[in-house]
C-alpha cells in the first residue's frame, strides 16, 4: 500500500514518497499565524448629523439678501449668511437710540455721580444692558451693535453671521420671502467630521471586527 501506520514513537501515517509527489504534498513546520484577508468595497460619504445646526430667523421680516443660496457652498464663521428687513428689529434699534442720547444727556448734565443722579445712571445702565441681551437673542452681533451705538442711525437692514463653519446642507427661503421664527432658512453642517457607509456582502461579515484598520481612497487623491 502507498500509505501505511507509522512505526515507532508518535502516531501517524507514512506516505510514499511517489504518492507525496503525486499528490503535491508539501511539508511545512507548524506555527501559529492569525488568519485574515484584505477586502474591497465602496462607502459613500455621509455628514456627521450631530454636528449639524439649523439657522432661523428670531424676528419676523423680509430676505432682502441671501448669502448661502446653494446646498454643498462651504460657509465660514462670522460670514453673513443673510440680510433681513424687520420692522420689529427697527423699532428696537430707534428704542435703544433714544436710551443712548438720554444717557448722554444725563451725563453731561451731572455734575456728581451721586444721590438721583446715580439712581438715573445705574437704571439706564441696566436697561442698556437688557436691550442689548435682546439684540443677540435676535442673532445682531456686536459689530452692528458697536456700528449702532457709534453711529445712532438706524440699520433698515441686519446682517446676520454663521456662528459656525461647515457647509450648506439644506435651503428653505430666497430672497425676498417673508420669514418667521417658524421658517428654517438653512441648515449647516461641520465638515471637519464626516461618517462613510460602507457596504459589505454576508460572506465578509465573517472577516469585520470593531477595531480593524480602514483605508479610504478617494477619487483622485489616497487616505
Amino acid at each position: 500500500a502507498d500509505a501505511v501506520p507509522a512505526q515507532g514513537e508518535g502516531a501517524g501515517v507514512a506516505v510514499d514518497p511517489a504518492l507525496q509527489q503525486r499528490l503535491g504534498v508539501r511539508l511545512a513546520t507548524v506555527e501559529t499565524q492569525s488568519l485574515s484577508r484584505e477586502l474591497h468595497t465602496y462607502g459613500t460619504v455621509a455628514i456627521d448629523e450631530t454636528t449639524r445646526y439649523d439657522v432661523s430667523p428670531k424676528v419676523e421680516g423680509w430676505i432682502r439678501k441671501l448669502h448661502v443660496a446653494a446646498e454643498g457652498q462651504p460657509v465660514r464663521a462670522g460670514q453673513i449668511l443673510y440680510e433681513i428687513y424687520s420692522p420689529e428689529l427697527v423699532q428696537r434699534q430707534r428704542e435703544y437710540i433714544e436710551l443712548l442720547q438720554r444717557r448722554d444727556r444725563l451725563l453731561e448734565s451731572m455734575t456728581e455721580m451721586s444721590g438721583q443722579n446715580a439712581q438715573m445712571a445705574a437704571s439706564l445702565a441696566r436697561e442698556r444692558v437688557r436691550a442689548r441681551e435682546k439684540f443677540v437673542n435676535a442673532d445682531v452681533d456686536e459689530q452692528t451693535l458697536a456700528a449702532l451705538e457709534q453711529g445712532r442711525r438706524v440699520l433698515e437692514v441686519v446682517a446676520v453671521r454663521a456662528p459656525k463653519s461647515g457647509f450648506a446642507t439644506r435651503i428653505g427661503a430666497r430672497e425676498g420671502a417673508y420669514v418667521t421664527p417658524m421658517v428654517n432658512l438653512l441648515s449647516v453642517a461641520d465638515s471637519s467630521k464626516v461618517w462613510i457607509d460602507i457596504a459589505l456582502y454576508p460572506d465578509q461579515l465573517a472577516w469585520i471586527r470593531e477595531g480593524d484598520e480602514v483605508t479610504v481612497t478617494l477619487p483622485h487623491s489616497d487616505l
